[in-house]
């Protein structure tokens, strides 16, 4: 399955959030290399969003495209949260966005135990890069 983390922001919060959310989605991409799911999607592409409310206002979605066989799930964050968070912070709030992106996948497309292999992985993925953050060793 393609899974991709593809952020929307307007220009006062990048670059961080896209290195960020690459780190995240390729840990992620690796773990699911490790193990078969059954669920019939292809894809799954979130876009977690930071926007400045007096620059750009995108309301929430979910979209499955059937043609593609992919999910396409767009979540804001508070801008004014991000702003204010830790870099440990933001992943938390980065991942908090992506579990409950997963999470609003209706169940024919992604099945129960799919899902919880998800956001297992989704966990296991943001502890790793928590840790690599307080070890100094994030590349971020």
């Amino acid at each position: 399955m393609l899974f991709v983390i593809s952020g929307r922001v307007t220009p006062d919060v990048r670059p961080e959030p896209g290195r960020l959310s690459k780190k995240l989605e390729a840990e992620i991409v690796r773990m699911l290399a490790s193990v078969e799911l059954a669920s019939p999607l292809k894809s799954i592409v979130l876009f977690p969003t930071i926007l400045n409310p007096d620059i750009a206002s995108l309301a929430d979605s979910v979209t499955y495209k059937r043609n593609e066989g992919s999910m396409f799930v767009a979540l804001g964050i508070a801008h004014a949260q991000w702003l204010n968070a830790s870099q440990a912070g933001r992943i938390d709030l980065l991942a908090c966005n992506v579990r409950m992106s997963v999470e609003k996948i209706p169940g024919k497309h992604l099945g129960s135990n799919d899902r919880s292999i998800l956001l297992h992985i989704i966990d296991k993925a943001t502890e790793k890069i928590k840790s690599a953050l307080a070890n100094k060793d994030d590349g971020i």
